[in-house]
């Protein structure tokens, strides 16, 4: 009686026992993806204002004024109170090492702030209307796909057609067929997308600023692609073994 070994690649052929050559009961352990492509539709920028002064009440100050214009900027353009998010306030101490004693040579202030889930089509109006309300400071921008759940659903049934597809391959080259399903098990599931997709680096956004001209920002955003991966454990039935 001749045992089936485990075979190759990233599937494993396990046998159940004992096994009979006229009742050959086995299993195979698949792998499947799935991709559903998509197109953000959402975006959140996140941005500071910053100040620097010899005095830190000053700067607790200039940097209260300057985030309260930035507000008043956002809402007169239409934003709504609940997209917009207060997310920080930082002081600092800046030091003088130029002597060999240590000196207090002013203060830093930070409010860090957010444009939340607003419509991909505005990132670049609001992003001149930062610009122009005077922020110095773009942490970055991330955007996200409303529809995420439904295409994570698609992509998951792709992922167990795969599987299964895999799992027919398998057989079919140890003469069995796939005959029933023992377990599946949802694999690592990347949601970034769900909240955000990718970041665009401050810098890269403030050159943008620094060359334009009135009106609004060009912003646009390509594909991206959520995935769904799968293991399944499927039953094979082989036929007689000499």
């Amino acid at each position: 009686m001749k045992k089936i070994g485990m075979m190759a690649f990233a599937f494993s052929l396990i046998l159940s026992a004992p096994v009979f050559a006229d009742d050959m009961s086995s299993s195979v352990t698949v792998k499947g993806s799935g991709r559903v492509t998509v197109t953000p539709d959402l975006g959140t920028i996140s941005f500071a204002v910053t100040e620097e002064g010899k005095k830190a009440e000053e700067v607790q100050e200039a940097i209260t004024e300057k985030a309260n214009a930035v507000k008043d900027a956002l809402s007169g353009a239409g934003l709504e109170d609940d997209h917009f998010k207060t997310a920080g306030i930082q002081l600092y101490t800046n030091y003088d090492y130029s002597s060999d004693v240590e000196k207090i040579a002013g203060y830093r202030g930070q409010i860090s702030m957010s444009v939340q889930e607003i419509d991909i089509d505005e990132v670049g109006k609001y992003l001149q209307i930062l610009s122009d309300s005077g922020v110095n400071q773009i942490d970055g921008i991330t955007v996200f796909y409303s529809g995420y759940d439904d295409a994570y659903d698609e992509a998951l049934g792709k992922a167990m057609l795969q599987a299964r597809q895999k799992a027919e391959t398998l057989a079919k080259a140890e003469n069995a067929e796939v005959t029933g399903r023992f377990s599946a098990e949802e694999g690592y599931q990347n949601d970034s997308l769900r909240s955000r997709e990718k970041a665009v680096e401050g810098n890269m956004v403030m050159a943008a600023m620094e060359d334009s001209g009135a009106g609004s920002l060009d912003f646009a955003v390509g594909t991206s692609e959520v995935e769904a991966i799968v293991t399944v454990c499927y039953e094979i039935q082989t036929g007689s073994v000499e």
